[in-house]
């Protein structure tokens, strides 16, 4: 019954379709990001020549056409995948031809569409050019650090996070109803006047802490607990993810040359035997 279960279970199709499928939900997403950092409204990437298209009516675009490739073949692998789960569902436990020649070559089609669409992004982020300079200024726009200008308040006067993000949200409102938006010196100075009328606020919060927590990068650097993007814990995951990589890429070249070996040693058997086959008898 062992025996007849690894020949009944299509698991190697299902598990490994399983894991394309995720895997290809994710490059889709990342593709998706990529797309619109292109766009002049963002510009946070620039690809390079070779890996952009003309329009063909507008002489100053750069369409990134070759990520929208990545997207689609994603997409088909994803389709793919999930089709030959489909296939399989509801079949009987038994040794059928649903897993085999009509099914097969989807399997096939999936993982050439996968390996294209991964080797096209390398190709790409190899000569692709990250725009840090616009990203920071963007990180610093839009009232997007004053979240920590909250967090800094409950953690230097004692306030509730409730009443911190009353105030702050407070001064957000007032700075765009006066037409000004985002300006780290004006909210400082809302916030220093909001506090001073706090009678259970502690004087123990500056000016100048006030102001540093209205930085990006301050906003960065605090969050070293696990997981957060501060530098502080972020470059031993760095480290420890390229550590896999390698570790991968080992294991997945040991299995290549195990597989290839193995082809040469049946192929040789299989020589063997048939000239044993056709030796004359003595």
């Amino acid at each position: 019954m062992n025996s007849y279960g690894a020949i009944a279970a299509v698991d190697y199709l299902t598990e490994s379709s399983s894991v394309l499928a995720v895997s290809m939900v994710n490059l889709g997403r990342f593709a998706q990001d990529l797309i619109l950092w292109s766009t002049a409204e963002f510009n946070f990437l620039r690809l390079s020549d070779a890996y952009v298209q003309i329009s063909s009516i507008m002489p100053q675009k750069r369409n990134p056409v070759p990520l929208e490739h990545v997207r689609i073949l994603a997409s088909r692998a994803l389709n793919q995948s999930q089709s030959i789960l489909g296939c399989l569902h509801n079949t009987p436990f038994a040794d059928m031809n649903d897993a085999e020649d009509d099914l097969q070559p989807l399997v096939y089609a999936a993982f050439e569409d996968a390996d294209r669409s991964l080797r096209l992004l390398a190709g790409i982020l190899s000569e692709a050019e990250f725009n840090t300079d616009r990203m920071a200024a963007a990180a610093e726009a839009n009232f997007l650090p004053v979240t920590e200008l909250a967090d800094t308040l409950v953690r230097s006067i004692g306030i509730s996070f409730h009443a911190a993000h009353h105030l702050v949200s407070n001064a957000v409102k007032e700075l765009i109803a006066i037409g000004i938006g985002f300006d780290p010196d004006s909210m400082t100075g809302i916030v220093e006047r909001e506090l001073s009328s706090i009678t259970t606020a502690s004087p123990s919060i500056t000016h100048d802490q006030i102001r540093d927590s209205l930085r990006a990068q301050n906003f960065v650097d605090v969050r070293t607990i696990p997981g957060g993007p501060s530098a502080i814990v972020l470059e031993p995951e760095i480290l420890r993810a390229r550590s896999q990589i390698a570790s991968d890429q080992f294991w997945l070249e040991a299995a290549m040359t195990h597989r290839q070996n193995a082809h040469v040693l049946l192929r040789q058997q299989c020589e063997d035997l048939l000239r044993s086959q056709n030796a004359p008898q003595q």
